[in-house]
């Protein structure tokens, strides 16, 4: 038994203050009373704890010995016996959890300094059990916190794709409505089946989209930069169709060899090749010096700042881009014929990179007024053929478009006979109209489009690039200015701020390439890939 008299050179010290109630059903053994070494472990913890608040809190001349008389409220000694009969102590009863135990007194007695204390927070304490408790709360708490955000950024996502899948719908059903209204207005006699694309264009995300994969444009960096689009990615909070709902990875212009990283933009941050002139090039260059032909390396070592670095790799990209503007390649073959006498070898394509753009069947393109036609409004052309055309000397091909040509008009109600329902021409088409019609505030007129030639065929120097749907392009250009117009009944002219393609040009004959990565050359620091379902073909023009 533990010697009593011992135990009066002692001085009690009782704890009030307890943080727990304690746990049921405790792992290990509770002290037995009758066991010496359980009553020997007990006295010892409560001397070396009490000598341990002693000396943190007790008068410095203070030569007295203290002990603890007991733990605080629900904290219990308890004992492990070992498979060869020896014996652990541990202390149970902190709140973290009921395998929570110190394993000396030492350890405890940062506790019992927090529990003497006049603080309230935990955090306060250094004992290791609590400081891995508050670890663990801010953990949580931090989790939920994420989890609460996260959630609200579902349930945002959700009300901005409803949001916009009903602005969607309402804007489809404005387009049908309109639609409507002026084939019942005017059936017409305009007939001839022009179906709408097929959904899944390769490297085209939506028909009346600005942006599409294998693009030239500028994009917005400390300034306006050159890139090529090399991939479009869906938005997480995006709803498919609109150019704001995606995501651009931009190849920058330049040259390979300046190593150049990928950008990631938003349409609002892009513009299409044609909205700005390509500046003159300031490099000091020898005469009529072609990009593929510069020894861009052996330059670039010449160039060793940063900044200089930068300036060669603007340079080169003024110079990429009016090659790669000065280009064509074609894609998806659908069919071709041999040469016959008098006739030169021709192929007919689905899509070609036009320059700057990627033009698809039945798209709409600014070409030039047809001779002895009203300059006053552009024309455009309802796309049905792609045509590369062998050259007579055998070597090389030039491009032919084909398709009935249209002009926007604005027309007095009732309609005329001969309108032409734009539904019937194509998906792009209506769109425009709709628009013009939605935004028009004199009701005695209708917008549609006239017929200026049915089968029209133009050389590929007199196409002036794609045509855009005002809203999306003047969305992507100076959307601020769009909506004002739009609600004083203003129809901004959306094309008037495109240059036509020859503008960026050196040369009067596209040069053809066997495929955009080839078109492209070392203009950029990645592989161009070609989106999926494009069928890219190789095409001398010999037979």
């Amino acid at each position: 038994m533990a010697n009593s008299t011992a135990q009066d050179e002692y001085i009690p010290i009782k704890i009030a203050r307890s943080d727990t109630n304690g746990w049921l059903n405790l792992d290990h053994n509770a002290l037995n009373p009758k066991e010496d070494q359980d009553i020997q472990q007990l006295e010892r913890w409560e001397v070396i704890i009490g000598g341990h608040l002693a000396f943190q809190l007790a008068l410095p001349n203070d030569k007295r010995q203290y002990k603890l008389d007991g733990f605080p409220k629900g904290y219990e000694l308890r004992c492990a016996i070992r498979k060869d009969g020896g014996r652990d102590y541990y202390l149970y009863g902190h709140p973290a959890s009921p395998k929570a135990t110190y394993r000396t007194p030492g350890d405890f007695v940062l506790h019992l300094l927090w529990l003497v204390s006049d603080s309230d927070k935990r955090s306060d304490c250094s004992c290791d059990l609590c400081c891995r408790m508050v670890a663990a709360q801010a953990q949580a708490q931090a989790q939920a916190q994420q989890q609460a955000q996260l959630q609200a950024r579902q349930q945002a996502q959700a009300q901005a794709q409803a949001q916009a899948e009903a602005k969607a719908e309402a804007k489809a059903k404005a387009i049908l409505e309109a639609q409507k209204q002026l084939q019942q207005q005017s059936p017409g006699p305009f007939t001839a089946n022009r179906d709408v694309y097929p959904t899944g264009i390769p490297g085209v995300k939506a028909l009346s989209n600005v942006f599409r994969v294998g693009e030239m444009v500028w994009y917005k960096s400390q300034a306006w930069r050159l890139g090529v689009i090399m991939s479009i990615d869906q938005n997480a909070e995006g709803v498919e169709g609109d150019d704001h709902a995606y995501t651009f990875n931009l190849a920058p212009l330049g040259h390979r060899s300046l190593n150049q990283k990928i950008q990631l933009k938003q349409a609002v941050d892009m513009r299409p090749f044609l909205t700005f002139s390509v500046p003159d090039i300031t490099l000091q260059l020898p005469p009529r010096s072609d990009y593929h032909r510069i020894n861009w390396e052996n330059l670039a070592l010449q160039y060793t700042g940063s900044n200089q670095l930068q300036m060669l790799g603007l340079e080169a990209s003024k110079m990429a881009a009016r090659s790669i503007n000065d280009s064509y390649s074609a894609s998806n073959p659908i069919a071709q014929s041999v040469a016959t006498l008098g006739h030169y070898p021709e192929q007919i394509f689905m899509a070609v990179y036009f320059g700057a753009e990627l033009i698809c069947l039945n798209d709409p393109i600014r070409v030039s007024v047809p001779s002895g036609r009203d300059s006053s409004s552009s024309v455009i052309m309802r796309l049905s053929e792609i045509k590369a055309i062998a050259q007579p000397n055998g070597f090389g091909s030039y491009l032919e478009f084909r398709g009935d040509t249209f002009r926007l008009v604005r027309m007095p109600l009732p309609l005329p006979p001969d309108f032409i329902p734009p539904e019937t021409i194509g998906y792009v088409f209506a769109e425009e109209v709709a628009l013009r019609n939605q935004i028009e505030q004199d009701k005695s007129v209708r917008w549609g489009w006239e017929l200026v030639q049915e089968k029209s065929v133009v050389h590929e120097r007199e196409v002036h690039g794609r045509f855009y749907v005002t809203d999306k392009l003047m969305n992507v250009i100076d959307p601020n200015r769009f909506q004002t117009s739009a609600q004083n009944g203003v129809i901004e002219e959306a094309q008037a701020y495109l240059n036509n393609r020859g503008y960026a040009g050196e040369v009067s004959v596209l040069i053809r390439h066997k495929n955009r990565a080839e078109a492209l050359g070392e203009a950029v620091s990645v592989d161009f890939v070609p989106p999926k379902g494009m069928i890219e073909f190789s095409w001398t023009g010999r037979t």
